[in-house]
């Protein structure tokens, strides 16, 4: 059986996403059957505190860490946490274990017939280029939220980096549906928000980032 890998970056991201793992492979192979799923855990905190004016040298400081998951006995592996693809990109490393990257989550799951779309993310990750430059070959229309909203987004962020069960997500995702109605799919583009996605427990037109890394690495033929 082959091993799969995740780099953790921060407690509660790290959770969601070896939880989300077993859910998707419990599904494919019974539920008492536990995933081949091995967790590197990364010291998050120096690298956070740089974030996002020094991607470069977050990067740097990211790559010893992905260089490991070679003697890790892994066949793949995914980083869990969005932003920080960008800096993986900037170092441009060569890896000889494969890194299921954004764009291959991206090319393998996309729904072309999705023209209207607006990221939910950090303050940076809105604001920036990177993220939209992975949807190049689709002609999207981004739509940007009001100033209100973009704080609210980024709040809720920052209220499920320090708590896992904060209250506020049905609030936030139903003034988003209420005030964009022409978004065709709302790109989920950090975990925090993926982890408030799930508490919302209504229907929520999303292309969720975190959740398709997770069904990436399951299901992916690449080693």
């Amino acid at each position: 059986m082959e091993n799969l890998g995740i780099i953790g970056t921060g407690k509660n991201a790290a959770k969601w996403y070896l939880e989300k793992c077993r859910e998707i492979y419990q599904l494919q192979h019974g539920s008492n059957v536990e995933p081949p799923v091995k967790l590197k855990s990364v010291p998050f905190e120096p690298i956070n505190a740089i974030l996002p004016d020094q991607m470069k040298e977050a990067g740097r400081l990211l790559v010893p860490y992905l260089r490991e998951m070679d003697d890790f006995d892994v066949s793949r592996f995914i980083l869990a946490n969005i932003t920080l693809h960008e800096a993986v990109e900037l170092q441009n490393v060569s890896l000889k274990t494969p890194f299921i990257s954004l764009r291959t989550v991206i090319a393998n799951h996309w729904d072309s017939d999705i023209k209207k779309v607006m990221i939910v993310g950090s303050y940076y990750t809105m604001q920036g280029n990177y993220l939209p430059s992975l949807f190049v070959d689709f002609d999207l229309d981004f739509i940007a939220p009001s100033e209100k909203d973009f704080t609210a987004i980024d709040q809720l962020r920052k209220k499920y980096y320090k708590s896992s069960k904060p209250k506020d997500s049905r609030t936030v995702f139903d003034q988003l549906k209420m005030n964009y109605p022409e978004v065709d799919s709302f790109i989920i583009a950090c975990t925090e928000h993926a982890l408030a996605l799930a508490d919302y427990q209504k229907p929520i037109r999303s292309f969720n980032l975190p959740e398709l890394q997770c069904l990436e690495l399951i299901t992916s033929k690449i080693t």
